[in-house]
């Protein structure tokens, strides 16, 4: 692997050689959902289930499912209002 960067760093009297590297590498493949008697791309249609017709991609949105079935529509705003998981306070 080649550094990015190099360089020293210098603590008084004593200097020590840096390399700097890249930490994070992509290591899984793309795999795409074909169909195997002619090897074309699957697609997957927005279709709405009242109204049995493909929804443009404008006209989606999110919404949380309640326990007994029914959806809430969410906003950006609601969505970015959410606390995070990895969030943490410090004093």
């Amino acid at each position: 692997m080649k550094a990015i960067w190099s360089g020293t760093i210098t603590f008084g009297l004593v200097t020590l050689p840096v390399r700097l590297y890249i930490a994070t590498e992509e290591h899984h493949v793309r795999l795409r959902e074909i169909h195997t008697a002619d090897a074309s791309r699957v697609r997957h249609r927005r279709v709405c289930e009242v109204e049995d017709r493909e929804i443009p991609y404008e006209e989606i949105g999110r919404g949380w499912e309640m326990p007994d079935g029914r959806l809430v529509p969410l906003t950006d705003d609601d969505l970015e209002r959410l606390p995070l998981a990895t969030s943490t306070w410090s004093t």
